[in-house]
């Protein structure tokens, strides 16, 4: 298997699950000792199911009864306390995006200015210095 087709796979793994590119990809893992909390997880895995149902939906493929519900949600909402890693996971998010979605947009919305360029923009470059730096050239954000 040749390099570019060992990465392709790589990313297609990572395209069909959020939690998997947050543990490879940006090194939330045991082994780095970061970890996800298990709301975190519990949310990567509904985004995953969420998005993997309206690309299947998209393709004109059949759905299973699960991810025909899934494909006519909108989207996911989480309503949690402060300090819970929300800012955190969607960082991972959109580094999830720009690097296995090609050619996207991500419009970031907060009730202030301020609270994006000081926590979202801020969390966001904490994760991105992360990153595999293998990896930095094949994402959307390096440029």
């Amino acid at each position: 298997m040749s390099d570019q087709d060992k990465l392709t796979k790589l990313f297609k793994r990572w395209r069909d699950s959020l939690e998997k590119f947050v543990e490879e990809a940006v090194g939330v893992n045991a082994s780095n000792g970061l970890s996800m909390t298990t709301q975190q997880r519990m949310a990567a895995r509904e985004v995953s199911k969420l998005v993997n149902s309206k690309r299947k939906q998209r393709n004109g493929k059949k759905l299973t009864q699960e991810e025909q519900e899934y494909s006519e949600k909108i989207g996911v909402s989480i309503m949690s306390g402060q300090g819970t890693g929300k800012d955190a996971f969607c960082s991972w998010v959109m580094m999830w995006w720009l690097c296995c979605f090609p050619e996207t947009l991500i419009p970031c919305t907060a009730p202030t200015a301020d609270q994006i360029k000081n926590i979202l923009w801020s969390e966001f470059a904490r994760w991105y210095n992360k990153l595999k730096k293998d990896l930095e050239h094949q994402c959307a954000f390096k440029s």
